[in-house]
């Protein structure tokens, strides 16, 4: 472990038995419990195969210091990081892998805020790993675990507060709920807004029969085709825990996420008026048009990390591709309470939801992936990019990978995956066939082959 970092971009991520095993799960446990007897925590899981041995031993750990658990079980995890805030516990542990395929699993640690813990912490975490620096208690441990219901509907009760004060019409809408924890939270929600909706891949199952996890547009191809068969207004697409969201139009077109994520600014920033919003460094200059629009400004951030940046420069919205973070509601990554708010809106056009994703800009863009053998090989092949086509750049922005500027509306950014053991190169132009000419260079720049 010396010299690799445990934490990547959110969490800590690999493949179950090998990389990520119960015997280190009860490592972070302990780590993270010395210096805190009669310490509190939440936890929960989504619902992959490799997570009850995960969470057990992170609850086993916990237990062997005199911890009180409220246990959260198979839960989303925006509801796991609402719950911790809602106890002001000191930590939730949330057993997931979000996107990853089957075969990935992961432990996500939250404050008492509901937001994920600060690189310096995670960093002491590892240390003490490293140092085996956590003694145990005594023999008269006295922690306890108390399975938690509540929570569920604390959530859902504060959701539609939040959400419910304009709606004028009944959508109907599909939800692809990706076999993970999503289906009980957002039939809920959906049900007290009066809306009317199918479910897709909605039982839970480990292995995603469905579909695999990450919304995109090959992954969701049949539920594209479902919106438009069935005639629907719109589509819900969830990750495998709850924090990405995809959307499909009436037409069963999947709406561009950077498309979303302008959508949604626009309309927090008509609510709230002037305010800045924070965006990953892969997103699209449409939101920076659209946030520009309503005199705020953007501010760039890592990917995974937009919502230190929220509170840190107190900016209403955090937003990565799928993912949003509204400081009026948490700071934590929240599909849920974005469909929700978008459901709202649209609720309120009197318009079909292809026209409502058709007021924000809209620019051509690519992101993809490449597989690697390690992250090293991908460092490699990521300067070899950047040795080539660099030289024509007029900025360059190393927030997180490298960020490629070469006139007003053309970029690319090339960066290490932090969750796989892939290379992703995001681009945008003005036009298609700009666009296309400098990721073909890049390609060839890095010698990278199968996506």
């Amino acid at each position: 472990m010396p010299g690799k970092r445990l934490f990547g971009t959110a969490g800590i991520r690999g493949r179950y038995n090998t990389e990520i095993t119960p015997t280190l799960a009860v490592q972070v446990a302990n780590a993270l419990s010395k210096g805190t007897q009669n310490g509190r925590a939440t936890t929960g899981m989504d619902c992959r195969q490799g997570a009850p041995p995960i969470k057990a031993a992170l609850e086993s750990g916990l237990l062997s210091h005199n911890w009180t658990i409220r246990d959260l079980h198979i839960t989303p995890t925006p509801v796991l990081a609402y719950g911790t805030r809602q106890r002001r516990y000191h930590y939730g542990l949330m057993v997931t892998a979000s996107h990853n395929p089957p075969e990935y699993i992961g432990i996500k640690v939250f404050n008492s805020e509901g937001m994920e813990i600060p690189e310096q912490e995670e960093d002491i975490i590892q240390r003490r790993i490293e140092d085996k620096e956590f003694p145990l208690s005594s023999w008269n441990v006295r922690g306890s675990i108390t399975r938690d219901p509540s929570t569920e509907n604390s959530y859902v009760k504060d959701l539609v507060e939040h959400t419910t004060a304009t709606h004028e019409m009944s959508l109907r809408v599909l939800v692809d709920c990706s076999n993970g924890p999503v289906t009980s939270t957002i039939s809920k929600i959906l049900s007290e807004t009066a809306h009317r909706f199918v479910l897709l891949n909605s039982h839970a199952d480990g292995s995603f029969p469905g579909r695999l996890p990450e919304p995109t547009l090959v992954n969701l191809s049949q539920t594209a085709a479902s919106v438009k068969q069935l005639g629907l207004d719109l589509g819900l697409a969830f990750d495998g825990d709850g924090d990405r969201l995809a959307i499909i139009d009436e037409k069963g077109r999947l709406v561009d996420v950077h498309t979303v994520a302008a959508t949604y600014i626009k309309h927090r920033l008509r609510e709230t008026g002037k305010r800045d919003v924070v965006a990953s460094v892969d997103s699209s200059k449409a939101l920076r048009d659209v946030v520009e629009r309503h005199g705020g400004k953007l501010l760039l951030s890592r990917l995974g990390k937009t919502f230190v940046t929220v509170k840190d420069q107190g900016a209403l919205i955090g937003s990565e591709p799928w993912k949003i973070v509204d400081a009026n509601w948490g700071f934590w990554e929240d599909g849920i309470f974005a469909a929700a708010k978008i459901l709202q809106w649209l609720s309120t056009a009197h318009m079909t939801s292809s026209e409502f994703f058709a007021e924000v800009p809209q620019y051509p863009h690519v992101r993809t992936s490449f597989r690697l053998n390690s992250r090293e090989e991908g460092a490699s092949k990521l300067e070899r990019i950047v040795d080539e086509l660099g030289k024509a750049a007029y900025d360059t922005v190393r927030i997180d990978g490298v960020k490629m500027l070469f006139d007003e509306k053309t970029w690319l950014l090339v960066r290490v995956s932090g969750t796989e053991y892939k290379l992703r190169i995001y681009a945008e132009s003005d036009t298609q066939q700009k666009l296309n000419r400098l990721v073909s260079r890049a390609v060839r720049a890095g010698e990278l082959g199968g996506g």
